[in-house]
């Protein structure tokens, strides 16, 4: 082999919890190139890769194959091998297939929307109980205009996922009262799931501002010698970062510790940067 191979980026995979009937999003690398097609090529490649953990599944049938995947205004046309239709969970097995396989895509910064084609046809269904007449968006089926959606954090062997959970809002994409939600921390049935959140139990929000460029300042109440290590810290700015971008169009967040611009917390994190979803 001769040459550079292609540099990469961390970004959420979705599976599913088919036990806990919750999706879980899996930080996989992929492919990092200007060429919109390429990367999302590998988002799917690593969804039929599967899972590095036997309790989770894409869902995508054995045999399935990428014919071919192309991203054109925003929207991935993504062109599956006839062994897609083999999905035999009835509709709601082929409403998460679909979701996983969306949710996964729209990751990337440059694909809002996802539409299905079945060895080179564009399909209308891909197991019949679902109708794909038109490109899919985010939580297709499954979001309403009363939802917010928080991540919590699922530790599986001793690996760190991310769990997005819905909570009912008074009022759509009113990012204090979601961040507030996430604040409060899981209930004792998500707890019992496995589930669980490493922002301090004591920390509060104490303000949010809007910025130029999408930006969002988020200032939190927060005693930073709580945190027990690099991971809590890390998992502290993601959670807050994928719950405020999942449920706004505020594309990167800042985050404020007590008023203050922190240039790094106790175990390295760097906080002096603006994050994205896909910046760490």
């Amino acid at each position: 082999m001769s040459g550079q191979l292609p540099k990469g980026k961390k970004t959420l995979i979705y599976f599913l919890n088919p036990t806990y009937q919750f999706y879980v999003g899996e930080l996989r690398e992929v492919i990092d190139s200007t060429d919109s097609s390429l990367q999302a090529e590998s988002v799917i490649n690593q969804l039929i890769i599967g899972s590095n953990y036997k309790e989770l599944t894409s869902l995508i049938p054995q045999g399935t194959k990428l014919l071919s995947v192309k991203v054109e205004a925003n929207i991935a046309y993504v062109n599956f091998s006839k062994e897609i239709r083999r999905i035999s969970l009835g509709a709601e097995g082929e409403l998460d297939l679909v979701n996983l396989i969306t949710l996964s895509l729209t990751e990337l910064s440059n694909i809002d929307r996802v539409r299905f084609l079945v060895e080179g046809e564009e399909t209308y269904s891909i197991g019949g109980h679902l109708s794909l007449n038109e490109p899919i968006k985010r939580w297709f089926g499954l979001k309403t205009d009363n939802d917010g959606i928080v991540y919590f954090v699922y530790k599986l062997e001793q690996k760190n996922l991310f769990v997005p959970i819905f909570r009912k809002v008074s009022e759509v994409n009113d990012v204090n009262e979601i961040l507030n939600l996430l604040f409060t921390g899981v209930t004792p049935l998500e707890k019992d799931l496995s589930l669980t959140t490493d922002i301090p139990s004591e920390a509060k929000l104490l303000n949010t501002q809007a910025r130029e460029n999408n930006e969002l300042l988020v200032n939190v109440s927060v005693e930073i010698n709580k945190f027990l290590n690099a991971i809590q810290e890390e998992n502290f700015i993601r959670q807050i970062v994928l719950t405020v971008t999942e449920n706004s169009s505020f594309k990167s967040v800042t985050i404020y510790f007590n008023g203050r611009n922190l240039e790094s917390l106790p175990f390295g994190t760097d906080v002096s940067k603006s994050f994205t979803r896909n910046s760490f």
